[in-house]
C-alpha cells in the first residue's frame, strides 16, 4: 500500500514538471513567435514617449536583440528643426521579457534608462557639428537626466556635458556642468580645461565657468543670456585670478542678437579704450563683422582702427574641412602715428593653420603654415620693401639705438616651431649703424633657432667696406651683447666687435676705434682704409694710442705710438 502510494506521488510530480515544462515553452513559443509585434508596437509606444519628453520629432529605425536581453535601437533620432541628433546605436537597461513578463512597463514610469553610442549633432543643412556623442541618459517624467556625455566639437574639442533638463516646464530649466579639454592636443596645449556651469531657463540663463591655463594664473567668466521677442541678450564679464581669491577685471562684453535679421551689436570694454562690433550672420556658416577699436591700451601704447572681418566654416560631405578667415584694417593709428594697413587671409583646419597672405602696406608681406598638432613644424617666408628701420622707433616713442636705412629682403624659417631653421637676406640702403654711415648694407645669415651665422655680408660707404662675419644669438637682439661674436673685417686688420668706440670714416679715409676699459683707461687704434688702386707717396701711417685719465677731471696722461713715431705726456683740459 505505502509502495504504491509513493509510486503515485513519483508520477504526479513528474506529470507537474512536464506541465510547467509546457507552459514556459509555450510562453517562449509565443514571446518568439509574437516579438516582431512586441517591437513594433514598443517602438512606437517608445517614439511617442521620448517625444513628449524632449518636445523633438523621434524616430527609431529599428529595434534588435534577443527577447531576453538588453532592448537595442538602432538608427534613434531626435530632430529639433534647426539640428538633429543622431545616434547609430542605443540600449534600454530591461529586456522584451522584462515587459512582458510585467517587470518594467514599455516606458517605465520610474526612470528609463538609455546608453547611448556614436551620436553626431547636424544642423539642418546636415552639417556636421559634433560626433563621437556617448554615454547615459536617465529618462524621467518631466525631467531628462544626462549622466556624463562625451563628445568632441569639429573633431578637436573634447568634452563632457552632465546634469539635468527639466521638460515639465515650459521654456525648459537646465541645470549643466560642462568641462572641454585641451584645444588640438595635450601637448603643450593652448589651455589645460574649461569649466562651466549652466543654470536657469532656456529664456534666462546664468552662465558661470574659468578657462585653467599652462603655468599662468586662470581666467573666470560670468554671463548672463536673456530672450525675449526674438531678440538674446547677452552680458559677460572676464577677469583673473588674483590674491585671497579676488578676481581682476580684464574685459567685459555686453551683445545683442537679433535673431529675425540675423544681426548682432557687441560693446567690448576693456580697462581701457571700447571696442565697437556690428555683425551679420544671415549667410549660413559666414559671420561678417565691422569692429572698431577706440583708444586701446596695449602695453602702454594707445591704439585705433577700424577691422573688417569675415569668418566662414566650410563643410565637405556633411563634415568640418576647415575655416576661412580675412582681416583687413582702416585708419590704423598707433600713438597718435598713422601706421600701413594689414590684409590677411587664414584657413584653420584640423591640422594647421595656413597663413595664405598677411601684408602690411606695402612693405611687408609673409605666407607659410604652422603646424597645430605634433610634431608642430613651421614653414614661412616674410618679405620686406623699402622697410624704413627708424618707424618702429618713431611710433612706440623708444630711444633710437642708432639704426636707419631703408630695408629690403627675406625672412625663411622651416622646420621644427621648437627649433627652427633660419635664412636670412638683407640689404640695407642710405642709412648708419650706430656711428658708422653706410650707402648699402647687405646681410646674408642662416642658422638653428636661436643662432644665425653671419657670413658674405658687408657694409659699404663711398669707396670703403667692413665685412662681417660670425656668429649671433636672436634671443639677445636688445641686448649690449648681441654684437659680441661678429667679426669687422677691413682692407688691412680684423677686429672683434666687443664695446670698442667706432668713429665714422671722414673725408680723409679715417677709421678709429676706441675701448674704455676700467680704472680711467682707454686704448685706442687709428687707421686709414685708401684706395689702393690711387698713388699716393704721402699715405698716413697706422697708429696706436694708450690713454689714463688721472681722474682729477683735469689731467691725461696719453702715449701714442706710430711707425718711426712716440709721443709720451701730459695732456690738459680747460672749462671756459
Amino acid at each position: 500500500m505505502i509502495k504504491g502510494a509513493t509510486l503515485l506521488r513519483k508520477r504526479v510530480g513528474i506529470i507537474i514538471i512536464l506541465v510547467i515544462v509546457l507552459i514556459v515553452s509555450l510562453m517562449f513559443f509565443l514571446i518568439y513567435t509574437r516579438q516582431d509585434r512586441f517591437r513594433s508596437m514598443f517602438k512606437e509606444n517608445l517614439e511617442e514617449s521620448f517625444s513628449d519628453m524632449t518636445g523633438a520629432d523621434v524616430s527609431i529605425r529599428a529595434i534588435s536583440g534577443n527577447p531576453f536581453k538588453k532592448i537595442i535601437f538602432k538608427g534613434l533620432r531626435f530632430d529639433f528643426g534647426k539640428y538633429s541628433l543622431d545616434f547609430d546605436i542605443a540600449r534600454l537597461e530591461y529586456s522584451l521579457f522584462d515587459i512582458m513578463s510585467g517587470k518594467k512597463s514599455a516606458t517605465d514610469k520610474i526612470e528609463t534608462v538609455m546608453t547611448l553610442g556614436k551620436g553626431s549633432l547636424r544642423l539642418e543643412n546636415n552639417a556636421l557639428i559634433s560626433r563621437q556623442i556617448k554615454g547615459k541618459i536617465r529618462l524621467r517624467q518631466g525631467k531628462i537626466i544626462l549622466d556624463k556625455i562625451t563628445f568632441r566639437v569639429f573633431d578637436q574639442l573634447l568634452s563632457y556635458i552632465e546634469g539635468e533638463i527639466i521638460t515639465e516646464s515650459r521654456p525648459y530649466r537646465l541645470k549643466l556642468s560642462i568641462e572641454a579639454g585641451p584645444f588640438f592636443d595635450k601637448d603643450k596645449p593652448l589651455l589645460e580645461k574649461i569649466r562651466i556651469g549652466v543654470r536657469g531657463s532656456l529664456d534666462n540663463l546664468n552662465v558661470r565657468g574659468k578657462i585653467e591655463r599652462p603655468s599662468v594664473k586662470d581666467i573666470h567668466f560670468n554671463s548672463y543670456l536673456i530672450y525675449e521677442k526674438g531678440v538674446l541678450n547677452i552680458g559677460s564679464r572676464l577677469g583673473i585670478e588674483a590674491e585671497k581669491g579676488n578676481i581682476n577685471h580684464i574685459i567685459s562684453m555686453d551683445t545683442e542678437f537679433d535673431t529675425e535679421k540675423a544681426a548682432f551689436n557687441t560693446v567690448l570694454i576693456p580697462n581701457n579704450g571700447r571696442i565697437f562690433i556690428n555683425g551679420d550672420y544671415s549667410k549660413w556658416g559666414t559671420v561678417k563683422a565691422d569692429i572698431k577699436n577706440r583708444h586701446l591700451k596695449i602695453c602702454g601704447f594707445d591704439f585705433s582702427n577700424i577691422v573688417y572681418l569675415i569668418g566662414k566654416v566650410v563643410f565637405k560631405r556633411g563634415s568640418f574641412s576647415h575655416f576661412l578667415i580675412d582681416i583687413d584694417t582702416e585708419a590704423s593709428i598707433f600713438n597718435y602715428y598713422p601706421i600701413d594697413e594689414v590684409a590677411s587671409s587664414f584657413l584653420i583646419d584640423k591640422q594647421s593653420i595656413r597663413v595664405i597672405y598677411l601684408k602690411i602696406g606695402n612693405i611687408v608681406a609673409a605666407s607659410g603654415n604652422f603646424n597645430i598638432k605634433p610634431p608642430r613644424k613651421a614653414q614661412v617666408k616674410i618679405n620686406f620693401s623699402d622697410f624704413n628701420l627708424e618707424k618702429p622707433f618713431l611710433i612706440s616713442d623708444k630711444e633710437n639705438l642708432g639704426i636707419s636705412g631703408k630695408l629690403s629682403g627675406e625672412i625663411l624659417i622651416n622646420g621644427l616651431l621648437s627649433k627652427p631653421n633660419v635664412g636670412i637676406k638683407f640689404v640695407v640702403d642710405d642709412g648708419h649703424f650706430d656711428v658708422i654711415d653706410y650707402d648699402t648694407m647687405s646681410i646674408n645669415g642662416d642658422g638653428t633657432w636661436p643662432y644665425l651665422r653671419i657670413y658674405d655680408s658687408r657694409i659699404v660707404y663711398g669707396d670703403s667696406s667692413l665685412t662681417l662675419s660670425g656668429e649671433v644669438d636672436i634671443r639677445q637682439i636688445r641686448g649690449k651683447d648681441f654684437l659680441e661674436n661678429i667679426m669687422i673685417s677691413t682692407d688691412s686688420n680684423t677686429i672683434k666687435w666687443e664695446g670698442w668706440d667706432i668713429t665714422k670714416v671722414d673725408e680723409k679715409d679715417e677709421f678709429s676705434l676706441k675701448k674704455m676699459l676700467s680704472g680711467g683707461v682707454r686704448v685706442g687704434y687709428k687707421t686709414y682704409m685708401g684706395d689702393e688702386t690711387k698713388y699716393n707717396i704721402d699715405q698716413p701711417r697706422d697708429e696706436f694710442q694708450l690713454e689714463y685719465d688721472l681722474l682729477d677731471d683735469e689731467s691725461i696722461f696719453e702715449f701714442r705710438a706710430k711707425e718711426d713715431e712716440e709721443f709720451l705726456g701730459f695732456r690738459k683740459r680747460y672749462s671756459f
